[in-house]
């Protein structure tokens, strides 16, 4: 999972990162992480080693009204 972080910070987000990362490429609390629709908590979170096909599904749970 770490590797796929650092990914998605540097390639895909383009604007406001400091919405979905944290210093030292943590995930900000408040977005739900999901591999294969299991909490990644319960599978180690950030240590947790990918396998192919694995889906991952990021959840902002914060937002404004």
């Amino acid at each position: 999972m770490k590797s796929l972080i650092l990914y998605v910070e540097e390639n895909i987000i383009q604007y406001r990162k400091d919405h979905f990362i944290e210093t030292g490429s943590k995930i900000k609390p408040g977005i739900i992480v999901l591999v294969n629709n299991c909490d990644w908590e319960i599978l180690g979170g950030e240590n947790y080693a990918l396998s192919d096909g694995d889906l991952v599904t990021f959840i902002m749970t914060l937002h404004g009204g």
